[in-house]
């Protein structure tokens, strides 16, 4: 999944996001607040300045 249909799922009041694929997303400087992402796999993802308040435990998946 790209980080913008991420970002287009959580604006439209996604939180669940558990065991996506967002290899190489980019979601610098997003606002995630609350978000799912139990076995989400972010390998690459770029994460730098997003705001992860209040979300649920990430767990990487095995390589």
């Amino acid at each position: 999944m790209k980080g913008q249909t991420l970002i287009a799922q959580y604006q439209n009041g996604k939180r669940d996001f558990g065991q996506a694929d967002l290899q190489g997303a980019d979601l610098c400087g997003a606002n995630l607040s609350k978000i799912f992402l139990f076995k989400a796999d972010l390998r690459g993802a770029n994460l730098s300045e997003a705001n992860l308040n209040k979300g649920q435990p990430i767990r990487r998946r095995p390589a």
